[in-house]
């Protein structure tokens, strides 16, 4: 009896040692987990936050998140000024319905949109030329729009001054004597 108890014992404290050290070992894999997708998160806020291109969400229409370069591209004070604003604020009347459809077509598909031109008007009133593309994500469990914002400003500018450059240059070919 005494041998059969003390071979139950020694099973019994087996079994709880086996089974302590494997939960340490889910816990421990957890924690590299959950340490993983904290590094991946602060990898990809800074991505966002450091980005040349500005970057916003969209739930409903409205801003709900937007970083710093975006606001600097619509001359806002900072991004909190954007969050909860209507996106129609910031787009010119002549694009609205064209930019609304598209959004819209990522929410129902949930398929992405590819680049499209189109004017936004800034806090101070002057309009500037943006390229804008746009994918369907999740935020917090909401079904929202994260979009992306290029500056074609200068872009722009450089494409006039060289068009100009050639046209002058084709006038000044044409009029000399050959």
């Amino acid at each position: 009896v005494v041998s059969v108890l003390g071979t139950i014992i020694v099973y019994n404290s087996y079994r709880l040692q086996l089974q302590a050290e494997e939960e340490a070992r889910i816990l421990k894999e957890r924690k590299e987990l959950e340490e993983k997708i904290i590094e991946s998160e602060e990898r990809y806020r800074q991505l966002v936050e450091f980005s040349p291109d500005g970057y916003l969400i969209i739930y409903e229409g409205k801003i709900i998140f937007a970083n710093s370069t975006l606001a600097k591209m619509l001359a806002s004070e900072n991004m909190t000024q954007l969050i909860g604003r209507g996106l129609e604020n910031f787009i010119h009347p002549n694009y609205r319905e064209m930019t609304f459809d598209r959004l819209s077509k990522i929410i129902k598909t949930g398929s992405h949109i590819p680049l499209f031109e189109l004017e936004m008007k800034k806090f101070d009133g002057k309009n500037i030329t943006v390229e804008i593309s746009g994918v369907p994500a999740n935020y917090f469990g909401k079904k929202v729009v994260q979009l992306v914002v290029r500056d074609l400003t200068e872009k722009k500018k450089v494409q006039e001054e060289l068009k100009k450059s050639e046209d002058s240059y084709k006038i000044l070919l044409e009029k000399s004597p050959v």
